[in-house]
């Protein structure tokens, strides 16, 4: 998801200075010439100390909120209810905790102040994809009206399509993504896939390596190599299942690395029957 994080340095920073200035304005007045002497600077020294101290404690407890992603975004809108990065960030923190339905909720309240709000849109398409996947692709859809450049909701919208059966819109999407962003691993994969469903196992390959040599996964490994058996590429397709199933053993998926090593001796043992 599209993450628009608030300058929290420049934040604290102002705060800072703020606090800064108010302690040199209080210490002026203090130390003022109406003052006398040593009882003016005593003044200025007990009224620094003594801000130090609160600004010291509001400080500490900032820290505290901003070490909290979803606590940041939720003390931000109670100062400011209608800031929509903020709402979209509340709602981004909330979908990747796996709280769809708040998250959802957080988007939808975005698109109520700002309707054109293409990250909003994108956002939500995310957060529905599980619970009412229709709705998520019309709102791809409109993403992609107000941000026609934007490859990720070219990808979501192709992979929601494809799990419709749309496979020819879906390819459209992927492609659209690829023109866009041509290092993009997730659309060299959801292509690749689709490829290998429609029987064009060399167009598969290719996207499948493109896609491996963007994120090393264990699902791009598993995916290359069934293109490579398909495409008739035996040993490629062995030895690029086998990095997937030492990729799952580093990573402790051992459950899935004693599948994909089931799998490579049963494609031996087919392979070597007449």
């Amino acid at each position: 998801p599209a993450l628009f994080r608030s300058p929290l340095i420049a934040i604290v920073a102002s705060a800072v200075i703020g606090g800064f200035a108010l302690l040199l304005r209080m210490t002026t007045r203090l130390a003022s010439p109406r003052r006398s002497g040593r009882a003016a600077w005593v003044g200025a020294g007990v009224a620094v100390a003594a801000l130090a101290v609160v600004f010291a404690v509001e400080s500490m407890r900032r820290l505290e909120v901003y070490r909290d992603e979803v606590a940041l975004w939720q003390d931000a809108l109670r100062h400011q209810p209608d800031a929509p990065i903020a709402r979209i960030n509340l709602g981004v923190a909330l979908a990747q905790g796996g709280d769809h339905d708040r998250a959802v909720r957080q988007f939808e309240r975005v698109l109520q102040l700002k309707p054109d709000l293409y990250d909003a849109h994108y956002n939500l398409g995310i957060a529905l994809e599980r619970s009412d996947p229709r709705a998520a692709i019309e709102h791809y859809r409109r993403a992609l009206e107000l941000r026609p450049d934007h490859a990720a909701s070219h990808n979501n919208l192709g992979r929601l399509l494809d799990a419709l059966g749309k496979s020819d819109q879906a390819r459209d999407h992927y492609r659209r993504a690829l023109e866009i962003a041509p290092d993009f691993g997730p659309a060299h994969n959801n292509l690749g896939t689709a490829l290998l469903r429609a029987g064009d196992f060399e167009s598969a390959v290719d996207h499948l390596e493109q896609a491996l040599e963007a994120n090393e996964t264990i699902e791009a490994y598993t995916n290359l190599a069934t293109a490579y058996a398909l495409a008739g590429r035996r040993e490629l397709a062995i030895t690029t299942a086998e990095q997937g199933a030492r990729l799952a053993r580093q990573r402790v998926a051992n459950a899935t690395a004693e599948q994909i090593e089931t799998s490579i001796e049963q494609f031996r043992g087919s392979s070597s029957r007449p």
